[in-house]
């Protein structure tokens, strides 16, 4: 895994003994990155044997409590929510159904941390965010540390070391792919002197018809930039967007998602390697330190994990830091 992973793993911190959950789409069950570790429950109407298997979830999972993820020895409690008209309703009935068993299980086996791919943040008009919102705030209240993607808690980037280079030097990471892409892009559009939205969608449209040697990566950021033109463009100055994309100077921590091997979901022997990966993935990555967390000082909070997270984390890209899995167990352990 890299970053002084194995190393933390040779000293035994390795998740034994904590108890962990996702909250996510059907996963493939039988796959052997999770063999008999897996405690997996339906949530809402569907079968997880047939098709729509989620590879977000085996990917958050994988990455968490996987054979070769951050946290190899926890135990898993795999939550499949069968989404439908109503996915925040179904969250929050998945987490409900998660406290149900949490009131089931003796003090050493309760779940300590847990990862929901669909947060919420603040209650809103939106159906069932309110409730999702309820059900992460008394998740919490009975001590479970809960992890989800864009948490206002921790700003959160990507990050990735070329395959050839060594993982465990923080020298060797870039910043993440999708970070690059759009730099590249919105540089291209400054070297074109683009001087308002409108000039911005024109050049764009041109590269993609005209630009041969784009990647798929590249096209589909310059699809995105055009959707934000048309989104923002009664909004926002096109100098002070393209300002913050080209500087990005929010200080975020970045988590390893690129250049990653990763359970498949159709294979439950196979794995599919991404050199670009996505940035929800992460949330797997950190919950995993929070497991490794927990196995060292198993009273620790979710604001002293956040906390730790960053305050041990390395000096990296402009204003973000690069996560550091041992310091960040060194720090939690000598407090």
């Amino acid at each position: 895994m890299g970053l002084g992973l194995n190393a933390l793993r040779q000293r035994g911190i390795t998740g034994q003994g904590v108890t962990v959950a996702v909250i996510d789409k059907p996963l493939l069950k039988d796959h052997e990155a999770f063999g008999s570790r897996l405690r997996y429950i339906e949530v809402g109407p569907g079968d997880s044997d047939g098709e729509g298997l989620s590879y977000h979830g085996a990917h958050v999972a994988g990455l968490l409590a996987g054979k070769d993820g951050v946290a190899p020895d926890a135990t898993l409690y795999y939550f499949a929510v069968h989404e439908g008209t109503t996915p925040y309703l179904q969250y929050a009935e998945a987490i409900h159904k998660m406290l149900e068993l949490q009131d089931s299980l003796p003090e050493p086996d309760k779940i300590r941390v847990a990862v929901v791919a669909q947060g919420a943040e603040n209650p809103s008009t939106s159906e069932g965010v309110l409730e999702l919102f309820q059900a992460i705030t008394k998740a919490r209240e009975q001590g479970i540390i809960v992890l989800y993607p864009r948490m206002s808690g921790l700003a959160v980037t990507g990050a990735g070391c070329p395959p050839h280079l060594d993982r465990d030097l923080p020298e060797n990471y870039e910043a993440w792919t999708w970070t690059r892409v759009k730099r590249d892009v919105a540089g291209e559009l400054r070297a074109r002197s683009a001087d308002s939205w409108e000039d911005a969608v024109y050049i764009l449209k041109q590269m993609l018809v005209h630009e041969d040697a784009l990647d798929a990566l590249q096209a589909a950021a310059i699809e995105t930039f055009i959707g934000v033109a048309y989104a923002f463009m009664d909004y926002l100055e096109f100098h002070d967007w393209l300002a913050m994309v080209l500087d990005e100077a929010e200080q975020a921590l970045a988590v390893p998602v690129d250049y990653i091997t990763l359970p498949n979901a159709q294979d439950a022997q196979g794995y599919t390697y991404y050199g670009s990966g996505a940035l929800s993935w992460a949330t797997g990555y950190l919950a995993g330190l929070a497991a490794l967390g927990v196995q060292v000082k198993p009273d620790v909070t979710e604001g002293e994990i956040l906390e730790l997270l960053w305050d041990t984390a390395t000096p990296f890209d402009g204003s973000t830091r690069l996560v550091n899995p041992a310091g960040f167990i060194d720090s939690l352990a000598g407090s």
